[in-house]
């Protein structure tokens, strides 16, 4: 990927979605989208699944990417690990293309997979970036961007209701547990009409600026998205699925994206604990200097 905005789209697209955990939808049935909300917040952790179907994108056939791992219901907080397997055999290398993620507020730490010829500067184990630092040396408002990632859950159904009321599709059994399915779609402008009048501004300034980096488009990352979400009777998320266009940029072509994320073992412990010293190599300049250079080298 060339460009920014692409892999921060996807990150922030992720981050979303594990975040929506905290948001359940609808009032159907003896389910409201307030006790859904409160249900899924309550628990505080669980843990996820993940699977994720990339195409287009330049790429000669659809790529799926899983991970598995324990997050936050309702904060960008996460201990993930991904299996990249399909790109690296995809792009002729070879070895382990698991991915292990640390994801705490701001900060996000990767430990990439072994593959030969990947290697950190010295001989560190994880990269690291600081997305707050490196939006403000890129003039992006980091805090107001952040807004987005701290929407309320009663924020988010507002959300939703702005773009189109929820609908209720039925009732479906997933993985042995009876939920009640529903389904709804949501743009980044209804999420920024959710936030509270005095924050909107600020966070419309930030995707302006965000807009003006390379390769930036925030209009074509505004098209409605689809959500389904399944919600069982102790008010509680179990599935969301979303599938949404990927816009051009310089030098990639469009794609998609569909993701599918299962919440279970509600409470299930989450202890981040950041990698320290040498064993870290300190991305964020280097993404910097690339970014402003024009292009993040593939």
């Amino acid at each position: 990927m060339r460009r920014l905005i692409l892999p921060f789209a996807l990150l922030l697209a992720l981050t979303a979605a594990l975040a929506v955990a905290g948001c359940g939808e609808d009032d159907v049935a003896s389910i409201s989208a307030a006790e859904a909300a409160d249900g899924t917040r309550a628990a505080e952790t669980a843990r996820v699944g993940l699977r994720m179907k990339l195409s287009g994108m330049g790429l000669p056939e659809a790529v799926t990417v899983t991970g598995k791992g324990v997050a936050a219901t309702a904060a960008p907080r996460m201990d993930v690990t991904f299996d990249f397997g399909e790109l690296v055999e995809l792009v002729g290398a070879t070895g382990d293309g698991r991915t292990r993620m640390l994801l705490d507020g701001g900060r996000v730490f990767v430990d990439p997979p072994a593959v030969p010829g990947l290697e950190l500067p010295g001989g560190a184990s994880w990269a690291t970036a600081d997305l707050a630092r490196a939006l403000d040396a890129f003039g992006v408002d980091a805090g107001g961007l952040g807004e987005l990632m701290r929407l309320t859950p009663e924020q988010q159904l507002d959300a939703l209701a702005a773009a189109g009321s929820v609908k209720t599709v039925g009732r479906e059994t997933i993985d042995g547990t009876e939920t009640t399915h529903l389904r709804g779609s949501v743009k980044l402008s209804d999420y920024i009409e959710a936030l509270p009048p005095e924050r909107r501004a600020r966070t419309r300034k930030a995707i302006k600026q965000l807009d003006r980096l390379p390769g930036g488009d925030a209009q074509s990352f505004d098209a409605p998205t689809p959500v389904d979400m399944w919600v069982d009777d102790d008010k509680r998320l179990r599935r969301m699925t979303q599938a949404a266009p990927l816009p051009a940029q310089e030098g990639v072509p469009a794609g998609r994206f569909e993701m599918t994320l299962d919440f279970t073992d509600y409470g299930t412990a989450l202890d981040i604990r950041a990698p320290q010293g040498d064993d870290v190599f300190d991305a964020t300049d280097t993404i910097v200097g690339a970014v402003r250079a024009g292009a993040v080298a593939p």
